[in-house]
């Protein structure tokens, strides 16, 4: 064979192996951007429509409070809220048995992460407030005090509004990046906004830029 015909096939060859190489990049980047965009934005009117049913979720969540603080399931115990909201489904008593109190729906009970969310959104107990005179971080009295948050589970994409609830019955609202960690005594003074029903919602949505 020629040297001629031999750059022809190496040619040939290296033109081939340079195609393929070039069509797996592609192929991984295309992978790459799609990993890196998922899950999906939704469109605002979606989201929200999962802002909305949020706020629901919360009011049942704040009104299972109210009837867990003044259940008997637990004689003899002293009156409390739930520490942890997944006790408003099952909670346990002094010695440790489980005890179903149903208050909310077992699904909703389990949304205590992202990859749990409902409609978008999961929500988290907080357990320790920052005590105004000396600065540290104490454990909240659950005696007392409750507060939740609901936050996107995926922000911008599946929620944009963060939803904080507390013993008050009331919720609130704030067009937020990162949630608090810490039990918040009064959020109106820290920028929240009271939401009183799901037309004051509606309203307040029509503020935000959903397309940031």
């Amino acid at each position: 064979m020629s040297r001629t015909l031999k750059r022809k096939r190496y040619t040939f060859s290296g033109i081939i192996i340079t195609v393929i190489a070039t069509l797996l990049f592609l192929w991984a980047a295309v992978q790459w951007f799609s990993l890196s965009n998922w899950p999906p934005r939704l469109s605002p009117g979606n989201i929200q429509t999962n802002e909305l049913k949020s706020y629901k979720n919360l009011q049942n969540i704040s009104d299972a409070q109210e009837k867990y603080r003044e259940l008997e399931w637990d004689a003899g115990a002293e009156k409390t809220y739930a520490g942890y909201f997944i006790h408003l489904w099952t909670s346990i008593n002094r010695i440790s048995d489980p005890v179903l109190i149903n208050l909310i729906p077992k699904k909703l009970a389990f949304a205590m992460g992202a990859s749990r969310a409902v409609n978008g959104y999961y929500f988290i107990d907080l357990h320790t407030l920052i005590a105004p005179a000396t600065g540290e971080v104490e454990w909240l009295d659950h005696r007392r005090y409750w507060e939740i948050i609901g936050a996107p589970s995926t922000m911008n994409r599946s929620g944009r509004l963060i939803f904080l609830a507390d013993q008050s019955g009331s919720i609130y609202v704030k067009d937020m990046r990162i949630h608090p960690k810490n039990y918040i005594d009064n959020p109106l003074s820290d920028g929240w906004t009271r939401i009183e029903s799901i037309q004051d919602l509606k309203k307040f949505q029509k503020e935000i830029d959903y397309t940031l």
